[in-house]
């Protein structure tokens, strides 16, 4: 996964993109499903700075996102975002100048349109002199002017090499000196600065909490299922109008909004792959719960900018050919 970003022989690579299901499979082992919440054509970017034994991803996206996530397991995930950013709401609310570190965590949360974050990935052998976490655990703190600081210091590193700077591996870095041997401490030693100012972050433990551990998992267990409020709310013993309140109170987003915006994704991806299944819109529509085909089109193009037609005419012949990394000379 890690050589679909930076190819061998180079330090920095960046990727844009255009449809949130290639976005969402390029960070290197995570695990993600992204659905987009807010309308409008999907841009997506991934920038991406690599070490021996390390990796610094900054990822930009343009819209409103229900993030399904799990970090790596296998390294110490680090990841901080900027003062600009909004509000990410979820199991964990975020604002710019937060901070976390952990291994193998998992996060659900809406990120905010226009959201920014950098991450630093580091292979656990790397870093024993940091307080390691146990798997699945999660550091959070908040510092804006550290943060600032971070990201600030982290985004000339990726200009520099952007630029050209010291691209592929120079005289001196296979023993570890020079350059590309120094920055991989350099950064550990501001990661190991902010580690001293985290606290453990725990499950919320309030009503809305459990509530929505409860619907999630059980939207969990029935993936690609349509769902409504009612049918969960009946299921889990629950009252319909406490179910949308949780949600609400949780990710500061409709329940009814998410299970719509999550249908229309579903879609998107099954038009993508009919270019090779060869399977009509129409039936796809149908098994998403879109009855109509001229209010499906319509709504479908307000929400992704196109209609499901020309989407699968973009496509074709392009299924797994998304643009690729651009490593600057």
């Amino acid at each position: 996964m890690m050589q679909a970003l930076a190819p061998q022989g180079f330090r920095y690579g960046a990727r844009t993109f255009q449809d949130i299901a290639f976005h969402e499979a390029a960070i290197p082992g995570w695990q993600q499903h992204y659905v987009q919440l807010s309308p409008g054509p999907f841009e997506g970017r991934l920038d991406i700075l690599r070490f021996p034994g390390m990796t610094v991803v900054r990822e930009r996206m343009n819209v409103a996102v229900e993030v399904m996530e799990t970090a790596p397991g296998d390294m110490l995930t680090y990841f901080c975002i900027p003062s600009r950013s909004g509000v990410y709401r979820g199991e964990l609310d975020l604002t710019g100048g937060s901070f976390g570190l952990g291994s193998s965590w998992s996060y659900h949360g809406v990120c905010p349109e226009g959201s920014d974050v950098l991450m630093v990935m580091v292979d656990r052998s790397r870093v024993p002199r940091l307080a390691l976490p146990e798997r699945g655990a999660l550091k959070c703190g908040h510092n804006p002017v550290d943060v600032r600081d971070m990201v600030d210091w982290l985004m000339s590193l990726m200009a520099f090499y952007e630029r050209g700077g010291r691209q592929t591996q120079g005289e001196g870095d296979e023993d570890g000196n020079g350059l590309d041997g120094l920055l991989p401490e350099l950064i550990l030693d501001r990661i190991g600065a902010h580690e001293l100012h985290t606290d453990w972050i725990g499950q919320r433990e309030d009503r809305s909490g459990k509530v929505v551990r409860l619907s999630r998992d059980w939207l969990g267990d029935r993936p690609g299922e349509l769902a409504t409020v009612s049918g969960i709310a009946n299921d889990l013993n629950l009252d319909a109008s406490d179910l949308r309140q949780a949600w609400k109170a949780v990710f500061g987003a409709s329940l009814d909004k998410i299970l719509v915006a999550r249908r229309l994704d579903g879609a998107r991806r099954n038009i993508i792959e009919s270019v090779e299944s060869g399977r009509r819109i129409s039936d796809i529509a149908l098994d998403w719960g879109f009855f109509h085909w001229g209010r499906f089109s319509g709504r479908y193009r307000e929400f992704f900018g196109e209609t499901p037609t020309e989407t699968k005419r973009r496509y074709a012949g392009r299924v797994g050919d998304q643009e690729g990394l651009r490593a600057v000379p």
